[in-house]
């Protein structure tokens, strides 16, 4: 019963971990999508700088989501 338990916190905490790399990731990715607003000016810049930007909302959401529920 108790290598249950442990194996199960060993499984969230890893999920955890996986998801707080795909928040890194996402700030990332807002990064390059900014650097590239910066070299390239197109109309369609602020669209894929708020579409960036909500990309790292959700991911953050879905970090404390999953902090909540695991």
């Amino acid at each position: 019963m108790f290598e249950f338990f442990q194996t199960t916190s060993l499984i969230k905490i890893g999920v955890l971990i996986i998801i707080a790399l795909y928040v890194l990731f996402s700030f990332v990715i807002f990064n390059q999508v900014r650097t590239m607003n910066k070299l390239m000016n197109h109309s369609s810049s602020a669209v894929l700088e708020v579409i960036a930007i909500i990309h790292i909302i959700a991911a953050i959401a879905l970090f404390l989501t999953a902090t909540a529920i695991l």
